[in-house]
């Protein structure tokens, strides 16, 4: 590995084609998710495989964006790491620690769906004792993906089904603590810690000991990580790391899936001769603040109305959506010497 030339880090086709997954059409169930527990809701359940991406569903779309977006600002903030420590000479594969993150929450989506419609998910139980973790590696075992990923991404159960004592390389190191940096943005460790109390420990995603030991261990490596870099970890913010150019693409992509009827459900509450400002509240139900609101509000406007779908579909033949960015990534790969690959 050290005797190729360096390319900086990026998504590859294999890595992308595992988070997609068939998804079920909406049905109807009780939700025992927090913020309807108790309600009817509509819902679509992924049938098989990550189900993180493809998704063509507006609503679909619109849920499991928050989980996309943290899978990609831990990628930029672990590859922005790599790439820093490799300046100072460490032995480091930032594209590798981008792909093991991009495939280490691939089993999320059937696990937090299992957790909150057990009434409506096959082997619901089952799934919850498993943890995402362990669903991961069993949708990895069944794709093409090499084994230093595979080892990082098992290295996502540090402490719990991964010792401590065996996190030994950067490319297990970085993706662990970036995902201890990020929620929905980048934050402090503290208030990370803060954040998984609150949230994972009442949920049972983590017992408070457990929490104990990941902390312990996300402070100690972090001080080793700026010992050897000229910045703090307080440099580590959203607007301080801008997105790089795949994370801008993907994340174009992602919404290109559903473009279409996202823009024909914001469209009906706009038609007339009075037109109000777009507000991607009105697509679904209860909505928060979010980069895909934020996203979907300007697209919407910004192509005065017309999903690219609408515009190209006559006459582009390359695809939109996931597919077409599996397609540009797999062009890539095939030019391109991967080490690991």
């Amino acid at each position: 590995m050290g005797n190729k030339t360096y390319s900086p880090p990026r998504p590859h086709a294999t890595t992308l084609e595992v988070l997609k997954g068939s998804v079920s059409k909406p049905i109807e169930t009780v939700s025992n998710k927090p913020d309807s527990k108790g309600q009817i809701v509509k819902v679509s359940l992924v049938k098989e495989g990550s189900g993180i991406i493809g998704l063509e569903n507006a609503a679909d779309n619109q849920e499991w964006a928050g989980i996309f977006n943290h899978i990609l600002k831990t990628a930029r903030v672990a590859t922005f790491l790599g790439e820093q420590l490799r300046e100072k000479g460490e032995t480091v594969d930032p594209d590798c620690i981008l792909n093991t993150i991009l495939v280490s929450h691939a089993g999320r989506r059937q696990y937090d769906e299992a957790t909150w419609y057990p009434s409506v998910v096959p082997d619901a139980s089952q799934k919850v004792e498993a943890g995402d973790t362990a669903i991961t590696l069993n949708l990895l075992s069944h794709a093409r993906i090499p084994p230093i990923i595979i080892e990082s991404v098992k290295a996502h159960g540090i402490g719990a089904t991964y010792p401590v004592s065996q996190m030994d390389t950067w490319e297990k190191i970085l993706p662990a603590y970036a995902d201890f940096r990020v929620s929905q943005h980048v934050m402090s460790l503290q208030e990370r810690f803060d954040d998984l109390e609150r949230r994972g420990v009442t949920a049972g995603r983590f017992t408070q000991n457990h929490l104990n030991i990941l902390k312990e261990w996300a402070f100690e490596v972090e001080r080793k990580i700026f010992s050897k870099l000229q910045i703090e970890p307080e440099h580590i913010t959203d607007r301080s790391l801008s997105a790089p150019w795949w994370e801008r693409y993907l994340r174009r992509l992602y919404i290109n899936d559903a473009e279409k009827k996202i823009f024909t459900s914001i469209s009906r509450f706009y038609r007339g001769p009075k037109r109000k400002k777009v507000n991607a509240s009105m697509i679904t139900r209860e909505f928060s603040a979010s980069w895909w609101k934020t996203y979907v509000e300007n697209l919407y406007e910004a192509q005065q109305e017309k999903s690219y779908e609408s515009a190209k579909e006559k006459s582009n033949k390359k695809g939109i959506g996931v597919k077409r960015a599996i397609a540009f990534f797999k062009k890539l790969d095939e030019k391109t010497d991967v080490p690991y690959l």
